[in-house]
This record gives C-alpha cells, sequence and structure tokens, in this order.
C-alpha cells in the first residue's frame, strides 16, 4: 500500500466511516477485520498492544480482537474467490464491543493525527487542474480521489467492494458507505452519478447498464483521464492538453478531392455555418472503403474552415486499445473542453466502435448498438462541438443513428489523374526520382487510395528507390487488400488504335470526331458483333478522344451471388462514373440485360430494371459491347443512343492489317480467309513473336487461317485431312 498523503486520505475515509458505523454491525467487524489484516501496510503500529490476550477466551471487558477475526485467520487480497465463506465467518464471530470499538476510533484517530503533517501529492495537485477545468465541486473532486485511491490500492478498494454488498445495482446500501467515507449525505452522492450531472456530462463517469458488476477503481471511465491525473504535475493548460491532443495536419490539398467536389463544397459551407453560428448537434458521416482516405479528407476540410481538428480517443491511457467507453468518455470530455472555443472540430474515426459487434454463424456480423441507444441519440443531438464521423461500411449503422447526421459524404477511390497527383506529391515528399511515366503507370494501373501510395513509397524507398520495387510493393499491397487477389491489368488507352481496322455499321473515326466535337455528353451505345472486332478498343479509343478517363466493368465485377448485390453493385459503377467524370464501358451486357421474357427467377428482372434506370438517368458517356446481340431485351436496345454492328474485316482492310501487325505485304491469299479481326492478327502476332517466325509470311497465313477455322460456323474438315 502507498504511503504519505495517499495514505493520510485513506485514513480520513476510514475515520469518517468508523465515526458513522454502529459497533454491532456487520460493517464494523468487516473494518476491524481489514485493519488487522493490513496495520503493518497502515503504519497503526501495536494499536492493539495490551489489549491483545493468546487465549480464546473474552475477558470481562471484550477487547479480545482475536475472537473478532478467528484466530490466525487474515482477511484475503482476492476481492471474488471464497468472498461468500468470509462473510459467513463474520456472521459467525462476535461483534465488537463498546470498549473494543472505542480502541478501533481512538487508533484510527490517532493514525489520521499522525498522517496530519503529509504533503499534498501529484494527484491532489491534478485533481485542482480538473476542478478549475471542469467547474467540479468539492465532493466531485473528493469522490474522484476515491476513486483513485481504489485504482492505485488494492487494499482500499477490498474494503470498499466489501462493504457494498449491493453494489452490483448501485443501492442504497452503497451509497450510504460512500456517503460515510467522504463525511457526506447519502443523497448527495447519489446525485454525482445522476445523467445530468457534471461528471457525467464531463466523460468523467459513466454508468452503463454494463458496467454495474464494475470495480469501484473502474468508475471512472475515461482511461486516458485517470492516468494523467497519476502520472505527471498538470496545470489546466497542460491537463487540457493530455485530454485533447494535438490538432491533426495533412499534406493533401483541397483540390485532391476534386472526385467528390459537390459533397466536398456543401459539408465545407454547412461547417463553416455551424461554426460561425454556435450550432450544435452538427454530424458530419464520412464513409467508404478502408484507405479511401477518409481520415485525410476530414483534416482537408477542417483546414479549408480553418479549424482545429482533434482525434477522439485512439488509444487508452496506457497507449493500448481503447474500449468503446473510453473513446464516449473522451468524446464527453472533449466536447466540454473545446465548446468554449470558436473553431474546432472533433474527429471520430472508425464509428464502427459506438456498435456491439457479434459475429454471425455464418459468416459476416450482426450489429447491435451498445448501450443505451437514447443515451447515444441524444448525444448527436446536442453535442455543441461539430463532429465529423468516419467508417467503412455505412450498412453496419441503424436507420435510426444515421438520421441524425447532418450530412454525409462517400469517399471513393479517386480518379487517376487525381491519383497521379497524389503520387508525385508522396514520392517527392519522401526525395524519391521516379519517371513522369512510371508515375502515370501506377495511377493508372493501381487504384491505390492515399494511404496504399504513403505506405509503397515508404517501403519502396527503404528497399532502395527503385521503381521496379514501387510497382512490386503497390502489387503487393492491391492484393492483400483484395482477398489474396491479383487486381486485374489496366485496360488503359490503346496505343497506336487504328480505327481503319475496324469495320462496323457506323463509320468509327467519323462519329468519335463529331461526339468530341460536342458538348452534350448524355450518350449511350451499345457495341455488338463478333469477339475480337475491336469493340472494348473502340470504347477506349472513344474516351480517350473525349479527354476521359474510361471506367471498365467485366461482368466478373458486378455479377454476385447475393440477391440484391448485383443491383448494388450496378448502382456503384453508374456512381463511381458519375464521380470520376468517366465514361462507363460494360462488357458482356448480356450477362445483365437479358431479354426479360426469358427470365427464369425475378431477380434476372430485377437486374434489368436497374440498369435500364440508370441508363436513362446517367449524365454521361456509358458504353455496353456484347457478342450475343441477339439476347439482349428489347426495351434496353431501345434506350442506346447508338448502336454499331462490328463485323468481320474486308479484304482491304485485311490486307492492312497484315502489313500493320506484321510489317509486311499480305500474301495473295489472304483474300480467301472470309472472317479475319483485329483481334486475330493481335494473336497471332504474339504467337509468331514467340516461336520466332515473324519473317515468315506462309506460317503467319497458316496461322491466321486456324484462327479462322476455329470460329462457330466455319467449315471443317473430315478426320486428319485439312
Amino acid at each position: 500500500m502507498n504511503q504519505g498523503y495517499e495514505l493520510k486520505i485513506i485514513s480520513g475515509y476510514i475515520s469518517n466511516l468508523v465515526t458513522r458505523t454502529p459497533s454491532q454491525s456487520l460493517k464494523a467487524r468487516m473494518i476491524v477485520r481489514w485493519l488487522i489484516g493490513h496495520e503493518d501496510d497502515l503504519g497503526l503500529g501495536n494499536w492493539r498492544g495490551a489489549n491483545q490476550h493468546d487465549d480464546d477466551d473474552d475477558d470481562e471487558q471484550g477487547v479480545d480482537f482475536d475472537l473478532l477475526i478467528g484466530r490466525n485467520r487474515r482477511v484475503g487480497r482476492n476481492r471474488r474467490v471464497g468472498r461468500n465463506r468470509r462473510v459467513t465467518r463474520l456472521q459467525e464471530s462476535k461483534p465488537p464491543s463498546p470498549s473494543q470499538w472505542a480502541i478501533v476510533k481512538a487508533a484510527v484517530a490517532d493514525w489520521s493525527r499522525r498522517l496530519a503533517r503529509c504533503r499534498p501529492d501529484i494527484i491532489e495537485h491534478n485533481l485542482k487542474s480538473l476542478a478549475a477545468l471542469f467547474g467540479l465541486s468539492q465532493l466531485e473532486s473528493a469522490f474522484l480521489r476515491l476513486i483513485l485511491c481504489c485504482r492505485q490500492s488494492e487494499e482500499f478498494e477490498c474494503l470498499v467492494y466489501g462493504l457494498c454488498p449491493g453494489r452490483r445495482n448501485f443501492d442504497e446500501n452503497f451509497f450510504r458507505v460512500l456517503a460515510a467515507m467522504l463525511g457526506s449525505e447519502t443523497n448527495k452522492v447519489q446525485s454525482l452519478f445522476a445523467p445530468s450531472g457534471t461528471l457525467a456530462n464531463a466523460g468523467i463517469l459513466t454508468i452503463t447498464p454494463q458496467d454495474r458488476d464494475e470495480q469501484v477503481a473502474r468508475l471512472i471511465s475515461n482511461d486516458v483521464l485517470a492516468q494523467a491525473l497519476v502520472e505527471t504535475r498538470l496545470s489546466p493548460d497542460g491537463l487540457r492538453s493530455r485530454l485533447t491532443g494535438k490538432a491533426l495536419g495533412t499534406d493533401l490539398k483541397w483540390d485532391d478531392f476534386d472526385h467528390i467536389a459537390a459533397a466536398r463544397d456543401t459539408a465545407c459551407k454547412i461547417i463553416e455555418g455551424a461554426l460561425s453560428k454556435r450550432a450544435t448537434g452538427i454530424n458530419i458521416l464520412v464513409y467508404g472503403s478502408p484507405g479511401t482516405g477518409k481520415t485525410e479528407f476530414c483534416k482537408v476540410l477542417a483546414t479549408a474552415v480553418g479549424a482545429k481538428l482533434f482525434a477522439v480517443a485512439e488509444a487508452d491511457g496506457e497507449g493500448l486499445e481503447p474500449s468503446r467507453n473510453d473513446r464516449l468518455a473522451a468524446l464527453r470530455s472533449m466536447q466540454m473542453l473545446l465548446q468554449g472555443e470558436p473553431k474546432n472540430l472533433l474527429l471520430f474515426d472508425e464509428m464502427e466502435d459506438m456498435v456491439d459487434d457479434d459475429p454471425w454463424p455464418f459468416g459476416g456480423h450482426r450489429v447491435g448498438m451498445a448501450g443505451s441507444r437514447v443515451y447515444r441519440h441524444r448525444m448527436l443531438e446536442k453535442n455543441p462541438v461539430p463532429v465529423i464521423w468516419t467508417c467503412n461500411q455505412i450498412s453496419r449503422f441503424d436507420e435510426a443513428l444515421l438520421r441524425r447526421m447532418t450530412f454525409a459524404i462517400q469517399i471513393k477511390v479517386p480518379p487517376p489523374a487525381i491519383r497521379e497527383r497524389v503520387w508525385g506529391r508522396v514520392l517527392n515528399r519522401q526525395k524519391l526520382n521516379v519517371p513522369p511515366e512510371t508515375v502515370r503507370g501506377l495511377a493508372r494501373d493501381f487504384k491505390a487510395p492515399p494511404a496504399l501510395a504513403a505506405n509503397a513509397v515508404r517501403a519502396a524507398k527503404l528497399a532502395g528507390g527503385e521503381p521496379e520495387i514501387l510497382s512490386h510493393t503497390v502489387k503487393s499491397i492491391a492484393t492483400a487488400m483484395q482477398g489474396g487477389w491479383e487486381p486485374p491489368p489496366s485496360q488503359g488507352m490503346v496505343e497506336n488504335y487504328q480505327p481503319s481496322l475496324v469495320n462496323a455499321s457506323t463509320e468509327p473515326r467519323e462519329l468519335a470526331d463529331r461526339l468530341a466535337a460536342g458538348t452534350n455528353r448524355h450518350f449511350s451505345l451499345c457495341l455488338f458483333g463478333p469477339p475480337g472486332t475491336g469493340k472494348s478498343a473502340y470504347a477506349r479509343y472513344l474516351g480517350e478522344r473525349l479527354g476521359m478517363e474510361v471506367i471498365q466493368k467485366r461482368a466478373s465485377d458486378l455479377m454476385s451471388m447475393w440477391v440484391g448485390m448485383t443491383e448494388a453493385n450496378i448502382a456503384e459503377a453508374f456512381s463511381e462514373a458519375k464521380s470520376a467524370k468517366a465514361v462507363l464501358v460494360f462488357d458482356e451486357a448480356d450477362s445483365f440485360l437479358g431479354d426479360r421474357a426469358n427470365a427464369g427467377h425475378s431477380w434476372e428482372v430485377s437486374q434489368v430494371n436497374e440498369m435500364l434506370t440508370w441508363m436513362e438517368s446517367h449524365p454521361l458517356p456509358f458504353i455496353c459491347t456484347t457478342n450475343l446481340e441477339t439476347r439482349l431485351d428489347p426495351a434496353s436496345l431501345r434506350r442506346f443512343t447508338f448502336k454499331l454492328c462490328f463485323t468481320y474485316l474486308r479484304p482491304e482492310q485485311a490486307s492492312q492489317a497484315f502489313r500493320h501487325y506484321f510489317g509486311r505485304e499480305a500474301p495473295p491469299d489472304l483474300a480467301r480467309l472470309p472472317s479475319l479481326t483485329p483481334g486475330d492478327y493481335a494473336l497471332v502476332q504474339r504467337r509468331a513473336g514467340i516461336l520466332g517466325l515473324l519473317d515468315d509470311p506462309d506460317r503467319l497465313l497458316a496461322m491466321l487461317e486456324e484462327e479462322c477455322a476455329a470460329k462457330p460456323g466455319a467449315p471443317r474438315s473430315i478426320g486428319f485431312a485439312r
């Protein structure tokens, strides 16, 4: 047990307690047992002295203390194990006689007098700083000191815990014991626990249903505060800084979030108005996939409005993971500390910490709100300092909580132009020289959020800073973020694209010229025809001519085994393209635009309906490609602004393609191949390059013929003859 001033405080509690406790009570017997069990640690001295007898017989004065506790029985330190057995022993033992109780009182009074000159310790000084910060009363400060004594002294907590058999429900007996120790009245001590009281509003004391069986030492819910009070001597300003932490800063810029410009600007105006008018209940929700830059966006937003941004309890008092109660208590404390200043914001990162997270037996999570919903809702409605909340999955929160948000912003992976700018800034900060084309390739090939870029560059610098190492590092993290699946290669823009090698129902170059020259971007195209005829390549070429990023989605990117998820993925794709101001391309569109007349399940109809709805309302270019146009729903075909049929190359185009891919004139027999596509030439070029046959026109022609023969409907020879 600690000595000095803390012992003086404890002696005062015991002195108050014995004064108010009748000698014939169970509490009196427990106090005597505790004093005898810890008399050496307490420094009581030989207080029983001549009154102690060697035999078990009580004398006529009744001063044999061994009979009160049972000879050679000492009070154990375990507060829970065996407690019922000790209570039974107490009930069977003799109560203190008046003379014995008088000796106890005299010994405690003498003990207190000997400790009277102890100088105040760090805790006492810090409690005065805390009282100045939050306007605590003398009783509130004294109550906190009692709790801190329990935190510092296991022996003292053992006594407090044992004296309160009804402590689980904080009943009348619990408050009477505390009032006796504090020398106060029961109703006044009970008022300290009121939800509207200063201790609760300041986040110092939080009592929720799951806390009812907690130790007395845990009644201070803000662990950072509890640690700060006992570690170092702090002034009011120093304690305030310890509780709020330092304001957050960022290296990102306002235009790094141009891809969410509308939502960003609206949030900025809301916060500016809230700060100028001192509005209460302002809560901004920022949600999106992990690593998309939610936290950095919050910092940028705070910088834009000229406010300081403080993070809420990202660690407990020992630098470890904070609990839900730690974070909510810190939120209330910081609200009270910062509300008097004009431009402060709070950041509650990872809002999921507010809820209970119970796993379902079949995977996923069932989220039930921890603690009192009313308590949490009132906290969102009355907070004096605006709070920015971040979370990864908005679907994990109930509507009652979400509708109390003032504004919500979804953060998505930024488009390539912004990613390239972020990459450049991160590389400059780490002083890595990477060629511009490499930076451009990283931004194009990896949808790396700002957090991933920063980590990858740091790792690459540690490994030597080579561009190859940087690319490998980014790829490794991106693969891990996708559950171990390697990210598909980016389609990028088409290099050396030749529109003249496309045989379509509408002249492709002329259409691209006219669309690029106009200002209306609300149009859609359906590109259909055999595989390899250049549909996807033309979609990317058109995006390049329009000066827009191309977001290409395969059927595998959108289709889901879960009912409703395909529709959600379709909506997400349109939303992503709208935010990025990009051309949206759906490959294999027949997979989710099939004829509803042939649908065997209701969800197939729902998918088509979702697509049709978005096709009508999407304000930017939208392109579908398919090899099976006859399977498309008739209503979808009517909604496309342009429908282009891609087919096999004409003879003159086939000869031009031979020159383009192989660098030589086409042999005369090429004209007899009726079903050649640009894709056939690209495939044969790769195959011949591997085999070293690019200089053999006859073998090149033979391989092209094989590709034509492999197509559906092509005539096939019988047996092994050609």
